[in-house]
């Protein structure tokens, strides 16, 4: 039972974790490029990032629970602990990456013109993985595979585990990532982002001044009439601190997805490699039925993050949402719009097979623009006609 439990949730996590970011990579590539932002860039990675650890480390640790043996190599068991925690290193730099561009944006707007470009987040990009490469090989120094053989009175059997090449080294790299991987950049964003929000309260009441001015404009009187050029420049006014408002309360709403985001992944990340170190150090009885069932809900927590993290999206982002509608709707429209249409009665086009006629747009339209030229061509000829007459 409690391996099959294992299997569920495990598949589950992997199937969600697939298909949600998936769906991330697809909306926000496909998606309009007027919506593409540095902060996309740094979305799309942490999703590639999510698909490495669901794709390759999650498989892996699943099947761990039911043949726990691998090859005589090792490298079964480097590859996955790689990924996993190639994952986890490049999740945490992706959104330090977009902490430090929302930080730029919001405190120094004027020097976010020529920093927080696309081309700076391509070069941030490769930063980003390039230090999640380096940060992760400690481990392919730490894994090895060790052999077990069990024996009766007719048959031995060798299995062979995968563990960490020495006791020492496996509790000293534990510590090396929960410092690398948690501790340090979870100060660095902490820090940030409260002088973000301080820097948003303060923007914030700035512009409630600036709206109380401009909904009591001084209006001078010529001849006990209102100047009109003064409510003109009222009316801009007005509109200019609507559109600022518009601004801070995106940038605020941006703010709250990626706190959340952060927060998702320090409550998930953080008991595995708390839950490591105690395994390392061998400081608790593991074969306790609770502490075992402990240990498998906290190792399921990385892969829950990995799908978690579009559904934030998709809550908290109304650009991501309206994206996905989009999309949905353009695919829908692409693959219904070219079915054949036939007149009605009324000599109106009508769906066969019950399609939605709203999902004729493309060939109706086709149709309606061939109908019109040629209505109009038949028109011109008659013209012609009328007026050799």
């Amino acid at each position: 039972p409690e391996l099959t439990l294992n299997l569920v949730t495990y598949v589950i996590c992997i199937v969600l974790g697939l298909f949600w970011n998936l769906i991330t990579l697809f909306v926000m590539i496909k998606g309009d490029r007027k919506n593409r932002s540095v902060t996309n860039i740094f979305l799309i990675s942490l999703a590639v990032a999510d698909l490495l650890l669901v794709s390759i480390a999650a498989p892996m640790e699943l099947v761990h629970y039911f043949a726990p043996q691998f090859g005589s190599g090792g490298s079964g068991c480097k590859v996955a602990e790689y990924s996993r925690v190639i994952s986890a290193i490049a999740s945490i730099l992706n959104l330090l990456a977009v902490t430090f561009e929302r930080f730029i944006v919001i405190v120094f707007p004027m020097k976010s013109r020529f920093l927080c470009t696309m081309k700076n987040s391509r070069r941030g990009l490769g930063v980003v993985w390039g230090l999640s490469l380096l940060l992760t090989l400690p481990v392919l120094y730490t894994k090895s595979v060790y052999n077990v053989h069990y024996a009766n009175n007719s048959t031995i059997v060798k299995i062979t585990y995968c563990n960490d090449y020495d006791d020492s080294l496996g509790l000293a790299f534990s510590i090396y990532q929960l410092v690398v991987a948690f501790i340090v950049p979870g100060v660095i964003i902490l820090v940030c982002y409260v002088i973000v929000i301080v820097e948003l309260q303060k923007s914030t009441k700035r512009m409630k001044v600036l709206t109380n001015q401009s909904a009591l404009p001084k209006i001078k009187r010529i001849n006990g009439n209102s100047s009109p050029r003064k409510l003109k420049g009222s009316s801009t006014r007005s509109i200019q601190s609507k559109k600022l408002e518009d601004v801070g309360a995106q940038r605020k709403q941006v703010i709250k997805m990626l706190i959340c985001v952060v927060c998702i992944f320090f409550l998930c990340w953080g008991p595995r490699f708390t839950m490591e170190i105690v395994i390392k150090s061998k400081t608790m009885n593991l074969f306790y039925p609770t502490v075992y069932w402990i240990r498998v809900v906290i190792f399921l927590l990385p892969f829950i993050h990995a799908g978690i993290n579009p559904i934030i999206y998709i809550i908290m982002s109304k650009t991501f949402r309206s994206s996905i509608i989009k999309l949905l709707k353009e695919n829908c429209s692409f693959s219904k719009a070219c079915r054949p249409l036939k007149n009605n009665e009324e000599g109106e086009l009508q769906e066969l097979d019950g399609i939605n006629p709203l999902f004729q747009s493309k060939c109706s339209v086709h149709k309606i623009n061939h109908d019109d030229h040629d209505e109009s061509n038949f028109n011109l000829k008659d013209k012609k006609t009328i007026s050799s007459l």
